[in-house]
């Protein structure tokens, strides 16, 4: 007896996804049970005989049934015709009905033990035929499958799973939010150029499963098997896409720059707007960062960022803004404008295109959001701000003694909180942008505070986002973010 994997799980696969595992046992299920096959025509005064362990049931059939171990007798009948009314007959046989699952098949009335048999299965009849099937299997009591998930580099078990069995033998195991794993952001020293460094941020882990069939009362395993490692990243698919994360295979870029129509576009970024551009690779291999600028008439310049940088598996995060790649070092960028740069892996093929906006608002402020592809994106809300202060609090009223001072009061406040909430524009944006950017309200969200090169958590309030309006050439984005960090003083210490 043994349990197989008949479909393995994807790999490499986002954390949230559904992702399944298909188990199968050669173990007989319901499909595989012991039972009868009856058959042919019964006649007055034949006799149907049936045992299942130490139950035996003797029916007759007659024209006129009045007892509960009488069958209806075939009236010039063909087969066709007869085997509906012989398996509503058997039916009405309460040791029957409740042993068996009735089934009417092309070629008889299949009867299929519910449970597991005590001792064999015999039959004897006179006018219709019995056939026995499934005796030689050997059946098990409350059969499953046991899957124990182990995270790689972690000895205790995440979890311990259990799949019942379908009638032919098959369950399915569901991976999906398992493993606790979660975007790592990069290093906040070099947003703002610099020495350029490669990051392994996090995000990424690796798990296998030990599977066995189970059964008994209370059930046991029988030895377990372990499978091959598979890989998931931190993420999970948007509804609508046609595209699915990880189908490239031994590369996976952990952005998603295109429209609902799989088109690319180019991503808007500012001058001094720090972005990084992460990537997935399967296997170890080996990349160098080049940028190639394109100028306003029209001619371009290229730029090696960075040496070979050896990746090992898992996830890896290239610093890619403005000032992070020096774009303003390409050959010719003293003299012209700068529009757009292509940012490349080069010997890989992954890349990014970046649309340099036209100018810097003192208001700008840059967040940066888990962009659900194992990825951390930024984006500049260049519209004007507002800026508030929120605060939450309990109160109680207390009763007033005789004799108080107008100093004490009735009205008691406690548990107050307060934070810093501003009011954010995005400024004109290509309609595609703005629909991207609605993975701001899926994730965790930071304000990048790139004078002190640091991240501040923030939230976004509602749940709702206006994106963009039919016959309109220019789109924004307009909420309020909180901080994620509250009060308990407001001071500057």
């Amino acid at each position: 007896m043994a349990i197989t994997i008949f479909t393995a799980p994807r790999s490499p696969a986002l954390s949230q996804d559904d992702n399944y595992v298909v188990l199968e046992t050669d173990i007989p299920t319901a499909s595989a049970r012991p039972g009868f096959l009856v058959s042919g025509i019964g006649a007055n005064t034949n006799v149907l005989r049936l045992r299942w362990g130490t139950t035996l049931v003797e029916m007759t059939f007659v024209a006129n049934p009045t007892s509960p171990l009488e069958l209806r007798s075939a009236l010039n009948q063909t087969a066709e015709e007869f085997y509906p009314q012989l398996m509503e007959g058997l039916f009405s046989v309460p040791a029957i009905e409740s042993a068996f699952i009735i089934t009417l098949t092309a070629t008889g009335v299949l009867l299929t033990l519910r449970g597991i048999p005590n001792g064999a299965l015999l039959a004897g009849s006179s006018g219709v035929t019995v056939t026995v099937f499934g005796v030689g299997a050997t059946a098990r009591p409350n059969l499953s499958a046991m899957v124990s998930v182990y995270q790689v580099g972690r000895v205790a078990p995440l979890v311990r799973l259990e799949g019942t069995y379908n009638p032919a033998g098959f369950t399915e195991i569901n991976f999906a939010n398992l493993l606790p794993v979660q975007v790592g952001l990069p290093n906040a020293s070099l947003m703002a150029g610099g020495n350029y460094g490669v990051e392994t941020p996090g995000g990424f882990a690796e798990f296998f499963f030990r599977y066995a069939d189970q059964y008994g009362s209370p059930p046991q395993p029988e030895r377990l098997t372990k499978s091959a490692n598979f890989a998931v990243v931190a993420g999970g698919s948007a509804g609508g896409s046609r595209l699915r994360w990880g189908a490239s295979g031994s590369i996976q870029l952990c952005h998603a720059y295109f429209n609902s129509q799989d088109q690319f576009f180019s991503k808007p970024i500012g001058r001094q707007q720090p972005d990084w551009v992460y990537l997935y690779v399967n296997a170890a291999t080996a990349t160098t960062v080049f940028v190639t600028v394109t100028f306003s008439d029209g001619t371009t310049a290229e730029r090696q960022v960075s040496a070979s940088v050896a990746l090992a598996k898992g996830l890896h995060a290239f610093p890619s803004g403005p000032l992070q790649t020096a774009i303003a070092s390409v050959t010719g960028a003293d003299t012209k404008l700068a529009v757009r740069y292509t940012f490349e892996l080069r010997s890989l093929g992954p890349s990014v295109t970046y649309d340099l906006l036209p100018d810097f608002h003192p208001w700008q402020v840059v967040l940066a959001y888990d962009n659900g592809a194992g990825g951390i994106e930024t984006v500049a809300m260049r519209g004007i701000a507002e800026r508030g202060y929120r605060v939450e609090a309990s109160t109680f009223r207390r009763a007033q003694t005789r004799v108080q001072g107008s100093d004490e009061g009735s009205i008691v406040t406690y548990d107050a909180e307060g934070a810093f909430s501003h009011r954010l524009r995005s400024g004109y944006y290509p309609a595609d942008y703005i629909e991207h950017l609605r993975a701001l309200m899926l994730g965790r969200v930071w304000l990048v505070d790139t004078l002190a090169r640091r991240f501040v958590a923030v939230q976004i309030d509602g749940r709702s986002l206006s994106l963009t309006t039919d016959d309109d050439d220019l789109h924004a984005l307009e909420f309020t973010i909180t901080s994620a960090t509250p009060d308990r003083g407001a001071h500057n210490f």
